[in-house]
């Protein structure tokens, strides 16, 4: 029970709670990141529930989808006053998803 308190303690600490102590907010891991990486989103408030970049409110699939059409990440990053870590984080984020 202890080793479940600390991989829970862990993973908790990637969900924001409001006052009445319901998840709002989630941010998901990204492989490759470090833990305290909170660069996307989930919140249910915000783009119907799709993952964004934090603080921006641009759905990562808009990211991706860019991407995919051959876009370099520094024009991406450029286009939505993103930094191109943000740009990279949703497209990770977006393949893992996909597979």
């Amino acid at each position: 029970q202890l080793a479940i308190r600390e991989t829970l303690k862990h993973l908790l600490n990637r969900v924001e709670w409001d006052e009445r102590d319901i998840a709002t907010r989630l941010f998901p891991f990204i492989r490759g990141e470090g833990d305290e990486t909170k660069i996307l989103y989930i919140d249910p408030r915000i783009s119907f529930g799709k993952p964004v970049i934090a603080g921006t409110r641009i759905p990562t699939s808009s990211i991706t989808a860019l991407y995919d059409a051959g876009d370099e990440i520094e024009d991406i990053a450029e286009e939505f006053d993103c930094t191109p870590k943000q740009i990279k984080a949703a497209i990770q984020f977006e393949s893992l998803s996909a597979a």
